[in-house]
């Protein structure tokens, strides 16, 4: 098991905002994270990573070590992350972004050298971004800039990557060409994907494991035939819907009744 969260409960101040958490993550899994507004994704997100205030109790194992034992540097080689909202300071350029993610690989007051030269080539070559490499990422469409935080992520060579909701604000094309981005990386480079999304239907095509998440809890974990059912849709957003089957694949399809 790459990660193993075990009685996770995460706090802002006083306020207990994850309860209890336990789910564990094997290598080359690719988990999505649903559920309704303020139920605790973006939480859990940042439980995981430490990149908030809150206070966490409970136990996050990564490689079978406590995660806190880990340096910045070293848990930035093992999980990246692409976060729903990114505020540069700066006007960087495509390829000074993917440059930030060797980051953890360089000594202070090093610079990038030729293998991180080859790493970054590599990786904008394979997300799609190299032609525009010299341009600011201010001039870039949405889809296009995720597609540049995904690669820097993937240039910290990283075996999890975890988002918060990679294809929100986007456009149908743009949604299916990052989730395909996402599973290829999944498939062919084994990469451990963990991705908050709020499209039930997406996660249905998409994840090998489905974590359905309410007022801070796991109400459930499993493939998508087991979690996206009638009971669980209909009692978790308080909707009536209906559940079909795509044709091809056989999974739940998710239509709400108007």
């Amino acid at each position: 098991m790459i990660l193993d969260i075990k009685n996770l409960s995460y706090y802002y101040g006083d306020k207990e905002v994850l309860h209890n958490i336990s789910f564990g993550v094997e290598e080359g899994d690719f988990i999505s994270i649903i559920g309704p507004n303020g139920s605790g994704k973006t939480s859990l997100m940042k439980a995981i990573l430490g990149v908030s205030s809150g206070k966490r109790k409970g136990s996050i194992l990564l490689n079978n070590i406590l995660i806190e034992n880990y340096s910045y540097k070293e848990l930035a080689k093992n999980i990246a992350a692409v976060f729903q909202t990114n505020s540069l300071e700066f006007d960087f350029t495509v390829e000074e972004i993917i440059e930030m993610g060797r980051f953890p690989y360089l000594k202070r007051f090093e610079s990038i050298a030729k293998r991180d030269k080859e790493i970054i080539n590599k990786v904008m070559k394979y997300v799609g971004i190299t032609e525009f490499a010299n341009r600011s990422y201010k001039k870039l469409s949405g889809g296009e800039f995720q597609r540049v935080m995904i690669g820097r992520a993937l240039s910290q060579e990283a075996k999890i990557l975890i988002l918060d909701e990679p294809v929100n604000h986007l456009d149908l094309k743009y949604q299916i060409a990052i989730l395909n981005l996402l599973k290829n990386l999944n498939e062919e480079d084994n990469i451990t994907i963990i991705v908050i999304l709020h499209d039930l239907n997406l996660a249905s095509l998409y994840s090998d494991k489905i974590i359905l998440l309410k007022d801070g809890r796991v109400e459930n974990i499993g493939d998508a035939k087991s979690v996206l059912t009638l009971e669980n849709i209909e009692s978790l957003y308080e909707t009536n819907v209906y559940i079909n089957n795509y044709p091809d694949s056989m999974q739940p399809y998710i239509i709400p009744k108007i």
